[in-house]
């Protein structure tokens, strides 16, 4: 049974900020230099585990997304905290495969060469993907 929260485990700092364009609970996030909030933009050797969260607040749920301009909610993820996040499209993880952002659309994908962030708590096979709507994975921040 898939979680209806994006915080499956653990008790993140949370906070709000306006969207620089529109984000779904579970996209990885990033502050901007105009003091939004987005997508992270690839993957930095440093950066905030930030994930958007629903905006249980007004009664929304995890696939009712943010669009720009709206305040996002969002938390800052600790070490062994469970978040809710998105997978790209084409990855194959199994459990215990480290898992780091993705280019630029806030999704974890399959660590190659970038800073882990996260490992796979379950198994998601996403080879055969073409819309990741759908396609979500719990993962324990590092």
């Amino acid at each position: 049974m898939a979680p209806k929260t994006i915080t499956v485990k653990g008790n993140p700092v949370r906070g709000e900020k306006e969207a620089e364009a529109a984000i779904t609970p579970g996209h990885l996030c990033e502050f901007t230099s105009s003091d939004t909030i987005q997508k992270q933009a690839g993957n930095a050797l440093n950066f905030l585990r930030m994930f958007a969260l629903e905006n249980s607040l007004i009664g929304n749920e995890i696939g009712t997304a943010y669009a720009d301009g709206d305040k996002v909610q969002y938390g800052i993820f600790n070490g062994g905290d469970e978040v809710y996040a998105f997978l790209s499209d084409g990855q194959n993880v199994v459990i215990g495969d480290e898992l780091e952002a993705g280019s630029t659309d806030g999704e974890l994908i399959k660590r190659a060469s970038g800073t882990p962030i996260a490992v796979a708590k379950e198994a998601q096979d996403l080879s055969a993907s073409s819309n990741s709507s759908n396609g979500r994975i719990i993962a324990i921040i590092i």
